[in-house]
């Protein structure tokens, strides 16, 4: 998978273990990676919270105009 895929994995009783894809990052790369870079403890949680303050869903990221914006996420307690 390649970055910015959103997915989430099949970990049930009777699934097949794959990830199912259902969506895509189209804008805001450098959010993501400022994401990534979170230091976290254990289980992966980062250690302050994450709030994304604006998203935007396209059913066809092609069809309509794209949203730009300058604003980074913010973490608690360094807003």
């Amino acid at each position: 998978m390649q970055g910015g895929t959103l997915s989430m994995a099949n970990s049930g009783p009777n699934t097949n273990g794959l990830y199912t894809v259902f969506g895509r990052v189209i804008h805001g790369l450098e959010v993501l990676d400022l994401m990534e870079k979170t230091p976290t403890v254990a289980g992966d949680r980062p250690l302050a919270e994450i709030r994304l303050n604006r998203v935007t869903l396209h059913s066809n990221p092609l069809a309509g105009s794209f949203i730009s914006s300058s604003k980074k996420p913010s973490f608690l307690g360094q807003e």
